[in-house]
């Protein structure tokens, strides 16, 4: 969530920069990159000990774990899907195949009609070698 709201943040400074603050405005640009990916790896790093569960929320100071089931479970692996495309970061996709294999108990599920969210990003990002 912070990524989207960082990511949110810098698209607004750039439209309001016009061209005169360009530079600036990719070198800030660059850092809110860097950020994200250090972000999401400590994330990465802290989920990939709880077995089969993805981030789902912030709540009392700690991120809430849910299962592949829940709505929002392909958000993870989404983001770390679109930071790797960015940054060709090796350990982010590394990560980013691991959490999205996480979802792959999904493939035969019948409990819902939509499974648009939780394969939102990932779908579409997954190698061939990788499904």
């Amino acid at each position: 969530m912070k990524r989207l709201l960082l990511f949110a943040l810098a698209s607004c400074c750039l439209a309001a920069a016009g061209c005169s603050g360009r530079a600036a405005l990719k070198k800030e640009l660059r850092q809110a990159l860097a950020t994200a990916v250090e972000q999401e790896k400590a994330q990465a790093v802290r989920m990939a000990a709880i077995e089969g569960k993805l981030p789902r929320t912030f709540e009392k100071g700690e991120v809430q774990p849910t299962s592949p089931y829940n709505w929002v479970s392909g958000f993870f692996p989404g983001s770390l899907w679109l930071l790797y495309e960015h940054t060709g970061d090796e350990e982010l996709k590394s990560y980013a195949d691991m959490f999205t294999r996480r979802l792959e108990v999904l493939k035969d599920h019948t409990g819902t009609h939509d499974l648009g969210f939780p394969s939102q990003g990932s779908r579409v990002r997954v190698p061939l070698t990788a499904r």
